[in-house]
């Protein structure tokens, strides 16, 4: 299987940088990503143990963080926060090739 041969979108990550003082999320600069995005639902578990159901799935082949955002296509944008189409990462499936040399990452928006 070959993972980085199907990952022919891009997509714009910003991951969680913590709580300021008046509790706002910050978020770091956006890192533009190869991936693969299915607007599609798909019902998952939340790490709280809830059915949820996903509004669109993105395959990376890189690590990304719940709490996150992310969209399709690129942005400079410093937050996503106003960003239409910026959705927060709810989860993140790991799935590791058969042979284990390459990890695909399943992120549920």
């Amino acid at each position: 299987m070959d993972i980085l041969g199907k990952l022919r979108q891009r997509c714009t990550y910003w991951a969680p940088s913590g709580v300021d003082l008046a509790g706002n999320q910050g978020f770091t600069a956006p890192i533009s990503l190869k991936c693969r995005h299915e607007a599609r639902t798909e019902k998952f578990l939340a790490d709280s143990g809830d059915e949820q159901i996903s509004n669109s799935i993105f395959y990376l082949n890189q690590n990304v963080l719940a709490d996150g955002f992310i969209m399709e296509g690129n942005s400079t944008a410093a937050s996503p926060v106003l960003i239409s189409s910026a959705n927060e990462i709810r989860k993140v499936f790991v799935v590791p090739s058969v042979s284990a040399q390459q990890t695909l990452y399943k992120v549920m928006v």
